[in-house]
């Protein structure tokens, strides 16, 4: 199950859809409407030209992010999709959900087959990718991360990372250094090579949704349940306490670093998108429409704008300042 937290044409299989794009004015988003039902994650591809969006009923839909037009609906999964992720050169796009596997997909090919990986056991909340592109994390409704070679899907290793769900995976800058969030209330740091823990973040009181790292390094934002966004400075020392953002009024669903690491975005059951000076423990603006919770936002390349996926089903663009 999830856990709490989040056109022109379009090709399937044969099956030839409607759908439409919005364009926004005077501030508005921009909406991209298709889905029909709730859009559990969103990316953007590296050139920000296109966008990924993935929903409960196991459609990916790609568009095309300046015309507001679907390019390609895929039935990818027998279930919901909970996480997907562009590799940082563009040619793949991967995808996991509750089917329990991971698919790779050749994105000059999207009509192709894709690599079906039957990675876990339970249902797979969680992926991350490597910045070096050669790794792709996985975690599970049981606590389990696993490593794989991000081209072939062979798997590398496993980590037992937390007592239940791992609900948010992010690599650091060096391709080796691992974050995870849990259902457990628990941030870890992981040397994935050797499976060793190096970091515990503790404070949180309720389940971790959501985690990041910005681009440099020296920052981890971690989201909850609790309503609160934690910073943390990285090393974190013995005695370090994070920096707490509040602001949102129901659960933190998703937290991502802007691409120059200077601002937080974070997406909320409350309804709405919220971007941080997170070094000011400051909200810069807020982004109200959705008719539903939001599950998932992401960066476009650039920094100006960001995408959002939601229980109304509609995937939104704001620009940001």
């Amino acid at each position: 199950m999830r856990s709490v937290c989040g056109w022109v044409w379009a090709l399937s299989v044969g099956l030839v859809l409607v759908a439409t794009g919005e364009a926004g004015n005077n501030g508005e988003p921009q909406v991209l409407r298709g889905h029909k039902a709730i859009v559990y994650a969103v990316a953007y591809h590296p050139d920000g030209e296109r966008i990924a969006s993935a929903d409960r009923n196991g459609f990916i839909r790609i568009w095309d992010a300046q015309k507001l037009t679907p390019l390609i609906e895929l039935d990818a999964h027998k279930g919901m999709i909970n996480a997907l992720a562009f590799s940082p050169d563009g040619t793949r796009l991967y995808s996991v959900g509750r089917d329990g596997t991971l698919r790779i997909w050749d994105t000059a090919n999207l009509r192709a087959k894709p690599k079906v990986v039957p990675a876990h056991q339970t249902e797979i909340h969680s992926l991350a990718v490597s910045p070096n592109g050669q790794t792709l994390a996985t975690g599970d409704f049981d606590g389990l991360v696993k490593l794989w070679n991000a081209q072939t899907g062979a798997e590398l290793a496993s980590i037992q990372a937390h007592a239940s769900t791992v609900n948010g995976l992010a690599f650091f800058p060096d391709n080796t250094t691992l974050l995870s969030g849990g259902q457990d209330k628990f941030a870890r740091i992981w040397n994935s090579n050797t499976r060793k823990k190096l970091a515990e973040l503790g404070g949180h009181t309720s389940d971790v949704t959501s985690v990041a790292v910005s681009k440099s390094g020296k920052y981890i934002a971690t989201g909850c349940i609790d309503r609160r966004i934690r910073i943390w400075k990285f090393p974190i020392g013995p005695e370090d306490e994070p920096m707490v953002l509040r602001g949102h009024k129901e659960d933190v669903c998703c937290v991502a670093f802007s691409p120059d690491g200077k601002k937080l975005a974070s997406a909320s059951d409350d309804r709405t998108v919220r971007i941080w000076d997170f070094e000011a423990a400051e909200e810069i603006e807020a982004f109200t429409g959705h008719g539903g919770q939001v599950w998932s936002v992401a960066w476009r390349p650039d920094g100006k704008a960001v995408v959002s996926g939601a229980g109304d089903a509609l995937v939104r663009i704001w620009s940001v300042k």
